[in-house]
């Protein structure tokens, strides 16, 4: 998973995000599977001098950021020292109780790069963030939760590359990654039949991971490029509460993908990515793609590719259980207990996915503008959609069929106007539990013995139908006043989000989902100083023109409206 609030990362440092739609594990293994999202960060040598950036506003936004990017011999470094903290959402669904789950942190992060040989370099990143992310108490009519149990989140991970330049055809590089998470959550609990019996309780976790990949990219002649790799990846975890202590998992790998120029307007691609995991057996994941040159501005591509998303150690082997650690019975100090909450029973398979893309790309330059248009369709299978607490088996039972476009259209206006237009239309069809409205319904199909029927129809399953909205755009406009003057807008519009949010899990209940209409606008101002010295001043706002809660009947604000600004000096 990623926990987006604990990445030791700061918004300044991002040099771009690319999002790729569509299964992509050959080439970069499971879990890439119904999408990638790539994150670059600035390279140590695109910026020379010292930031500081104070940001504030509504819903306790109060951030800091310091930056310093120098020479130091004939190293690049880059070192960003900042801190976060923000209220999160304001209440839950009923409009009152409030809604813990904001955040404060501190996070540090250096990269660097030097150069040994005009052949040889090295890069090195390290990163290191703490803070405490609020959470509340589990509703449960089990345990009556005496404090919060809140998370104190503390994550490191340090990652160094060797770039080997064998010819100007010819490269190679290897790359070790470590890191290490913990996460400390203890709380106050008395059992709710027995109000008497209360101890103290954990979901202490400390999570690892260690990887080592290879790679070998080669310009054979002017039609053909390949790019292969090994890569080897260690997951553990270590948990009192879960799977009895300890867990590890072993990913070897191997991927090959090769593009051939067939003619000047065919260009082919095909490669794959074979994994053997000690968890969950092997694995073989292909993508075949073409594109088709129809112009010198026009573009079609033919893409096929498959992709897994592998069972997690909880998953496949976990155990959930409780140490109630100073245990008492009416205020009396007793022996400590371990109260079992569920374990895993079943041998789960890799969630598949199949899918099929057909896309044009076309340059306009009579009206200086470009659309990128994609037609897709995926398959899913062997989805995993029980709640993870293994009171009810997890199984792969599950299907889902999703198929929809998506587009943009960019426009320059002018030298200082730029206009983009996003859409997207998403048709799911699933064969969900939760469709069924009787135990006869699930009987029938003869998946679930007759003792696990009723806790399905009771509990069911995560719609993954809901993860997706099935309309949604977005208007942007951005308008340069002059070279240090810049203000930004955005429309965006959400239609039939998560339409299984409030529905009850047994094919009855409301199933419409919410509506995300809002505007954003940002204007900012540089104002040059003496020498390098410089100021600039930002002010932003947030507007919703709808009352529905953000995804989830949790999520909710108070005030439809949103305003924070920062100021920034650059040295």
């Amino acid at each position: 998973r990623v926990e987006w609030a604990d990445i030791p990362l700061a918004v300044e440092d991002i040099a771009r995000i690319e999002v790729i739609r569509g299964p992509n594990s050959a080439a970069y293994g499971a879990n890439s599977y119904l999408g990638t999202i790539n994150i670059m960060t600035k390279h140590p040598q695109s910026e020379k001098g010292v930031t500081v950036k104070v940001t504030g506003g509504m819903r306790d936004v109060k951030n800091t950021y310091v930056n310093i990017a120098e020479s130091i011999g004939t190293t690049e470094v880059r070192w960003t020292l900042g801190s976060k903290q923000k209220s999160g959402f304001d209440v839950l669904a009923d409009g009152e109780t409030e809604n813990r789950d904001g955040i404060e942190a501190t996070y540090s992060t250096l990269s660097t790069y030097t150069p040994i040989t005009s052949h040889l370099n090295m890069e090195w990143q390290a990163g290191y963030k703490t803070g405490v992310n609020e959470q509340r108490a589990l509703e449960t009519s089990d345990v009556i939760y005496l404090s919060e149990e809140d998370i104190e989140a503390e994550d490191i991970y340090l990652w160094t590359k060797l770039n080997y330049e064998h010819s100007d055809k010819q490269f190679s590089h290897v790359q070790v990654y470590s890191q290490h998470f913990d996460r400390i959550i203890e709380w106050r609990a008395c059992f709710a039949s027995a109000p008497n019996y209360c101890g103290d309780v954990n979901k202490n976790l400390t999570e690892m991971k260690s990887e080592i990949e290879f790679q070998h990219t080669s310009l054979w002649n002017d039609t053909l490029k390949t790019v292969a790799g090994l890569r080897v990846r260690l997951d553990q975890f270590e948990s009192e509460t879960y799977n009895d202590g300890y867990s590890e998992n072993l990913n070897k790998s191997g991927f090959i993908n090769a593009e051939y120029k067939l003619f000047d307007s065919i260009i082919l691609n095909a490669g794959g990515m074979y994994e053997k995991d000690s968890l969950n057996g092997e694995y073989f994941s292909p993508r075949l793609a073409s594109n088709f040159q129809l112009s010198n501005t026009d573009v079609i591509r033919l893409i096929y590719s498959e992709g897994t998303r592998a069972p997690d150690l909880f998953e496949q082997n976990g155990r959930l259980e409780f140490t109630f650690r100073n245990f008492t019975i009416d205020g009396v100090p007793a022996e400590d207990f371990i109260y079992p909450v569920g374990t895993a029973e079943t041998d789960l398979d890799y969630e598949k996915v199949v899918s099929k893309e057909i896309s044009y790309f076309g340059l306009y330059p009579s009206i200086n503008s470009q659309l990128d248009l994609k037609l897709f369709y995926d398959d899913l299978s062997g989805l995993i959609s029980e709640a993870l607490n293994h009171q009810v088996p997890l199984t792969n039972r599950n299907k889902l069929r999703q198929q929809g476009i998506e587009g943009q259209f960019k426009v320059k206006l002018s030298e200082q106007d730029d206009v983009v237009l996003s859409f997207s239309y998403v048709d799911t069809e699933d064969d969900f539990f939760v469709n069924m409205n009787t135990a006869d319904d699930v009987a029938a199909t003869g998946l679930l013995d007759a003792a696990d029927i009723g806790v399905t129809l009771s509990k069911g399953a995560q719609r993954e139908t809901s993860l997706s909205a099935d309309r949604s755009g977005s208007l942007s406009w951005i308008h340069s006043f002059n070279t240090n003057t810049v203000l930004g807008t955005a429309y965006y519009h959400v239609e039939n989000w998560n339409p299984y949010a409030d529905a009850e899990y047994n094919g009855t209940g409301d199933v419409s989902g919410y509506t995300f209409s809002r505007l954003d606008m940002n204007i900012r101002h540089k104002i040059p100083l003496t020498g390098d010295l410089a100021l600039t001043l930002q002010a932003a706002m947030q507007y919703r023109f709808d009352d529905d809660p953000l995804g989830r009947s949790r999520n909710n604000y108070v005030d439809d409206h949103f305003l924070y600004g920062s100021a920034q000096v650059n040295f």
